[in-house]
């Protein structure tokens, strides 16, 4: 119950035992006949007035009483549903950057890219979460962000992925795998991490609920880096073929295309097989390349959300990767 209505609601029941009042003693003195007035008369009606009173006055009191008997049973279910408290955590953390090679998007909702052929490359991670917790977790969502580092200590979100996992147990050995997986031809990430950068960042949001039905959001932060110079040699690589790849093979992309838009899909993905594989077979690049990642104690966090927050956070799950 807001505190406006509460307000709202005191205000009108002392504003009508006011009314109630005044009006009872004026009307006693203007509608009866001063002539046929007694004391007794007088003393009844104001008896009468009085209970009436009495009885608007025990409404308030009881109202506010109500009120803070609500205000303890919240506080009671909050105290009781944190008791319940489980508490994913990822651990074991390993990234690479795979070498790109070409896709294709079948999804229609994706409206911008459906049908169409990219030269992307893939940010992969693989990690276990636990639940350290004293109680299931359950509904878990894992949203990740690639988040790029500013020197002037603003972040640009990159990429998007996510996972789901339906529920963690308390038992030690009860553990899942998860793994996310960022496809794109931005080449940000790629000349950060050549650079010997550690500007590039995994960002972890965990959504989850206990078995009473309280939801929760538990925040960390990976910095990633590639450590060794063979390694950023091979991103450079990648770059290279970045920017090239789309320029060679601009008549098939074209062609494939032109195949989609026109819902041969069949014939389409024929042409992408026998097009694209040579690209694949006739590179020479690295499969992958390592990447170094390191949790930023400062920016992990764990919060109770209500109904909207958790709603508002599930909304910016990403949609499925390339293909």
């Amino acid at each position: 119950m807001s505190m406006i209505y509460m307000r709202t609601r005191d205000k009108l029941i002392a504003t009508s035992i006011v009314i109630v009042f005044v009006s009872g003693i004026v009307g006693f003195f203007l509608f009866l006949p001063k002539e046929a007035i007694t004391v007794g008369d007088f003393i009844t009606y104001m008896a009468s007035l009085s209970a009436i009173v009495v009885v608007l006055l025990h409404i308030l009191t009881t109202s506010r009483q109500l009120d803070v008997m609500q205000s303890q049973i919240r506080e009671m279910e909050y105290t009781r549903n944190l008791q319940i408290q489980p508490f994913p955590y990822t651990t074991t953390l390993q990234s690479e950057i795979e070498r790109p090679r070409f896709y294709f998007c079948p999804i229609k909702e994706i409206k911008k890219d459906y049908g169409k052929a990219k030269l992307l490359y893939t940010v992969r991670f693989n990690a276990r979460i636990e639940n350290i917790g004293n109680g299931p977790a359950i509904n878990i969502d894992v949203i990740a962000r690639l988040t790029l580092a500013h020197l002037d200590g603003k972040f640009t979100p990159l990429m998007w992925s996510g996972d789901l996992i339906e529920c963690i147990s308390v038992r030690e050995k009860d553990a899942k795998e998860i793994n996310f997986v960022f496809r794109d031809n931005d080449p940000t990430v790629l000349e950060v991490l050549s650079r010997r950068g550690m500007g590039v960042l995994l960002d972890l949001t965990i959504l989850y609920k206990n078995t009473l039905g309280a939801d929760f959001k538990a925040e960390a932060r990976y910095w990633l880096s590639c450590n060794n110079e063979e390694g950023r040699r091979h991103l450079e690589r990648y770059l290279d073929v970045l920017r090239t790849a789309p320029v060679d093979y601009e008549a098939e992309i074209t062609k494939y295309e032109s195949l989609t838009m026109q819902d041969k899909w069949e014939e389409a993905s024929e042409f992408f097989r026998t097009a694209f594989n040579k690209f694949w077979e006739k590179s020479d690049l690295a499969e992958h390349v390592a990447l170094t990642s390191m949790i930023d104690p400062d920016a992990f966090s764990v919060t109770p959300l209500n109904k909207d927050e958790y709603q508002k956070e599930i909304r910016k799950k990403p949609p499925p990767p390339w293909e």
